[in-house]
């Protein structure tokens, strides 16, 4: 898969995901049913979640197959780091 391509389906992930936050604003807003908000955070975080991990999947793949190994332990630093 390319960059771009990558690049792409992380940004329409991240719009949608934008939605989804604003969503949750307008819930906070509100009086709501608890249990409807905890299921918009959990849906709004796997969703940054998988985002993160194209991205991760991506930058590994690219690293390994170029083989920078200099990169490639930047990112797995990142990566311990969280």
């Amino acid at each position: 898969m390319g960059i771009l391509s990558v690049m792409k389906k992380i940004q329409n992930r991240l719009k949608r995901l934008e939605g989804q936050i604003r969503g949750l604003q307008k819930l906070l807003d509100e009086p709501n049913d608890c249990e409807q908000l905890i299921i918009q955070f959990s849906a709004a975080k796997s969703a940054l979640d998988n985002c993160f991990s194209l991205l991760l999947t991506d930058n590994l793949t690219k690293c390994i197959k170029q083989k920078e190994s200099k990169d490639l332990d930047k990112i797995l630093k990142l990566i311990i780091k969280k």
